[in-house]
């Protein structure tokens, strides 16, 4: 039998064999896409924790902090090497911080947990003083350089304090005595802040200079504070009388305020000292400021 193909007829053919064999593979490609995205993974992995109190050194790197922590997953199984701290972050008043965890699965699925860790041996960032917070009317000085803070985590955070001048003086170098409060936070959010004098004399008020070991201390709660026993020397001009030891003969020495060591506060005591160096009278006046803790903290 001879075929009687018209001329043109072959190519009508070829179109409609391409067009099935493109809609075969359309209806794969969507049957492919609807199967993989139900066979595709995104359950993540899930958390767990022994359920024992967690307490840790400040010192503690982020290994101890994955102590009796792991993974587990649906499809990949244990992924406890995949966990990671993903932050320590947040002080209440019961020394607690808030540890956060992350794991991950074969497929990149992430799920995070956060329990709450006692630091055993934390403490609140603390204040000191380079120099009393006393100054002469006129003269150059920088109240907050004068501010030292130093964290049982962060080590010297002296860069990050901030100050707000409280009372309603123009300018802190008004005569006069202004209230400043000085701030800091720790790189786990423990914010502590105290309110210190700072006081602007007259400039001809004192002829001498009256120095202390220490500017701020912190008194311990229930034991004897000596305010005397943090003298250290007495200066009129090139003249230096040391007062570590003792108060030396002729020296009229004065120590105003009181420390409870009972009440927690800020407390100040002022001394006053005048002595006669080469027939010459002269008068030092210094301040030193007490903490006295509560808990622990400012």
């Amino acid at each position: 039998m001879k075929l009687n193909l018209k001329r043109g007829t072959l190519i009508p053919m070829w179109c409609t064999i391409c067009i099935a064999v493109i809609a075969c593979s359309l209806l794969f490609a969507v049957i492919y896409a609807a199967v993989g995205r139900v066979s595709r993974d995104r359950v993540p992995p899930v958390i767990y924790t022994d359920g024992a109190p967690a307490s840790f050194s400040v010192h503690a790197d982020y290994a101890d902090f994955l102590e009796g922590v792991r993974a587990e997953d649906d499809r990949s199984g244990d992924v406890t090497s995949s966990l990671v701290v993903e932050s320590v972050y947040g002080m209440n008043e019961s020394g607690e911080t808030t540890v956060t965890y992350a794991a991950f699965d074969a497929a990149g699925n992430v799920t995070k947990l956060s329990r709450s860790v006692v630091l055993t041996d934390y403490t609140a960032p603390r204040f000191s003083l380079d120099e009393a917070l006393v100054y002469k009317y006129g003269s150059s000085f920088d109240v907050i350089g004068a501010v030292r803070v130093s964290d049982v985590i962060d080590g010297d955070l002296s860069k990050k304090v901030k100050a707000t001048m409280l009372s309603d003086a123009s300018s802190i170098a008004e005569e006069g005595t202004h209230e400043v409060q000085f701030r800091v936070t720790n790189s786990i959010g423990d914010t502590v802040s105290v309110v210190l004098p700072v006081e602007i004399h007259p400039a001809d008020a004192y002829t001498a200079s009256l120095s202390l070991s220490q500017y701020l201390v912190y008194a311990v709660p229930g034991q004897a504070f000596d305010p005397e026993s943090y003298l250290s020397s007495f200066r009129a001009r090139a003249t230096v009388v040391s007062l570590k030891d003792r108060i030396p003969a002729g020296m009229q020495l004065s120590v105003e305020g009181s420390v409870d060591v009972e009440q927690p506060g800020v407390y100040q005591i002022c001394y006053t000292a005048r002595y006669s160096v080469d027939g010459a009278v002269y008068t030092g006046y210094t301040k030193l400021i007490v903490i006295v803790e509560d808990g622990g903290n400012v």
